[in-house]
Order: C-alpha cells, then sequence, then structure tokens
C-alpha cells in the first residue's frame, strides 16, 4: 500500500445479537461521528495542495461494537473497514476495483511510550484528556472524554497502530486524533456526532478481489 496512505489503516459480518439493543447503546457508544481533516507537508515532498487532494477534508466514522468503518472524501484511502472477529481491516482505494486486506494482529513499529494527558481541550462541548502514543518515529496523539465509552476488552488485539493501548487507557473512541510523522502531520477534529443504532449492512464488505497488506 502507498506509504502516504492514512495512518491508521490498516466476508460477510457477524453483528453481536445485543448490539442494537437500548441497554447497550446507554453503556457503549454506537452511532457516527464526523471529522474535519486537516494534512500539511513537512518534508517537502508533497504540496500541502497534493496532500488535501489525496486526503480529502473530511472524515466519518461509523462505530457498531467492535466493528468500525472510516469513509474519507479523497482520492487515496476511500474506506476502511474493521471488523472484530476477523481482526482485519478492508481498504479500498480510489479508482481501484479490489480490496486492501490488513491484518491487525501485529505493528511493525515498537510503542515506545503511551502517556495519558490532563484536561486539555474542548471539542463538541466535551472538556477531554490526551494520550500520546510515540510509535518510533511516529507520533499518534488522540483526545477523548468518557461519554464515547467503549465495552471493556474490546480491540485488545487490535496491535496495528497499537491502537489497542490507546483504547486500554481511554476505554472512548477519540473527538480528536493527530498523527505526526516524517512527511506529513494529519488532523482528524470532530464536528458532529450523532449516537444512533446502525445496520450490519453498514460493514460488508464488496465481494471484490483481495490483495493481503504485508
Amino acid at each position: 500500500m502507498n506509504k502516504i496512505a492514512i495512518p491508521l489503516l490498516l466476508f460477510l459480518l457477524s453483528c453481536n445479537s445485543n448490539s442494537n439493543s437500548p441497554e447497550n447503546l446507554d453503556s457503549a457508544f454506537e452511532g457516527i461521528i464526523s471529522y474535519k481533516t486537516e494534512v500539511s507537508d513537512l518534508d517537502g515532498t508533497f504540496t500541502n495542495a497534493q496532500l488535501n487532494v489525496l486526503f480529502g477534508d473530511s472524515m466519518t466514522l461509523y462505530v457498531k461494537g467492535n466493528n468500525y468503518k472510516m469513509v474519507f472524501n479523497g482520492r487515496d484511502i476511500l474506506s476502511v473497514v474493521y471488523l472484530g472477529d476477523s481482526n482485519k481491516q478492508y481498504a479500498i482505494r480510489y479508482g481501484i476495483d479490489s480490496i486492501y486486506v490488513g491484518d491487525c494482529s501485529k505493528e511493525r513499529q515498537p510503542l515506545l511510550s503511551s502517556i495519558l494527558g490532563s484536561e486539555s481541550d474542548t471539542i463538541l462541548g466535551k472538556l477531554c484528556r490526551s494520550i500520546s502514543n510515540t510509535l518510533g518515529p511516529y507520533v499518534h496523539q488522540y483526545w477523548f472524554d468518557s461519554t464515547l465509552a467503549i465495552e471493556d476488552g474490546r480491540f485488545q488485539n487490535h496491535q496495528f497502530g497499537h491502537l489497542n493501548a490507546y483504547f486500554a487507557k481511554s476505554k472512548s473512541w477519540y473527538l480528536k486524533y493527530q498523527y505526526q510523522g516524517i512527511r506529513y502531520s494529519l488532523t482528524h477534529t470532530a464536528v458532529g456526532l450523532n449516537q444512533v443504532s446502525l445496520d450490519c449492512a453498514e460493514f460488508s464488505i464488496p465481494d471484490w478481489p483481495r490483495t493481503e497488506f504485508k
């Protein structure tokens, strides 16, 4: 997969039979979070205009149980579906009629540190704390509050991006995410939030040829 791909990238869906119940909606977040996207060049490899075309200016996150889907409006990665039962991501890229499949049980970069910060930012009226994970030369920072909770044990095997380290500390979905790399920086900041029961079909995977992402 192209090295400029979104850093968090990473069959039929079987859904938790209780995932649509009111009780589950009260205890764990299910729904849609809308983000604005900002990206900046760091080393002159790309212009900001080129990066804006690749990444677009928005990302939409769909969450249900141990599954999520990210949809982008750029011209590189169009969508990524993560299915908890397989612990894999399924990515669709612009202009390519095949699915890139990534194993989320491993991560090449070591987790050098994971630091929980104090309340530092207000997003959508929620006072958020931050978690900063350093993976080799890359820094992934998240801002969250406790109202977008996940169930205990969710994503504990999601080693890719060391997302499991983030969830172990936050136990919540993020309202802001910032990636600081070598070539570019990327930020997703929440601008809308809708807690709603989602259909399992939202996380279906097209029956296209598949390529394993190594």
